[in-house]
């Protein structure tokens, strides 16, 4: 089977922006997230929402590994869940891998 050329190009398009958002103070990074989840517009969210959906999910996906390597801004230490929150992870991870897969790129892609 031939690799698809394509993707390639779609994972330089997650590197490039998630670069630009890796040298970017924590708070910023922070609010980048925050504006893609409330859907607001500004310079750096008009380039996310020029990306494919595949790209999209690179992204997020080079942000969790930023996340976990302290390259990019992490959930605080001292946060906690609420309940409810508790209680959503708690069902997330009782479903198999596919299922959550689908869960996560349709909530990354709305």
């Amino acid at each position: 089977m031939l690799e698809n050329p394509d993707a390639n190009k779609e994972a330089d398009s997650s590197s490039e922006l998630y670069n630009k958002l890796s040298e970017k103070p924590a708070e910023e990074q922070l609010q980048f997230m925050r504006d893609v989840l409330s859907e607001n517009n500004n310079p750096l969210i008009s380039e996310y929402s020029k990306l494919s959906n595949t790209t999209k999910i690179a992204l997020w996906y080079r942000l969790g590994q930023g996340m976990a390597d302290g390259s990019v801004v992490s959930v605080p230490s001292d946060y906690t869940l609420s309940a409810l929150a508790k209680e959503l992870v708690n069902k997330f991870n009782s479903i198999d891998f596919e299922q959550r897969y689908i869960f996560m790129r349709n909530v990354i892609l709305g």
